[in-house]
């Protein structure tokens, strides 16, 4: 049994180095796989967080504008109602006129 393991004894050692070797490259290979992926994770999220700030901006930016949109809109709405008045009274006057009767002679 002791021949057996001298005759062997160069191939076991060689064995049991490259078992280590390989276990431990395992294991340093893991180790660099796992911080990589955290770095391009961290780098994700960054990017994430980068669109999704000016993604808000871009929004903030467009409501606002839509609220001076809608202001405008209100006060050239007044302004329409006040013209459409003007424009009725304006042909009642010319109404007037047409059959005869003099502006500011109203009955």
């Amino acid at each position: 049994m002791v021949q057996i393991f001298e005759e062997f004894k160069e191939y076991i050692i060689t064995g049991l180095i490259s078992l280590l070797t390989a276990v431990a490259g395992w294991w340093a290979g893991k180790r660099k796989t796992t911080a990589e992926t955290e770095v391009v994770e961290t780098d994700v999220i960054k990017s994430i967080r980068e669109l999704y700030g000016g993604l808000v901006e871009d929004v903030k930016a467009t409501i606002e504008e839509l609220r001076q949109a809608k202001t405008q809109i209100g006060l050239l709405s007044k302004e329409i109602d006040k013209l459409r008045n003007t424009v009725y009274v304006l042909e009642q006057d010319l109404e007037d006129c047409r059959n005869g009767v003099p502006i500011g002679n109203k009955k």
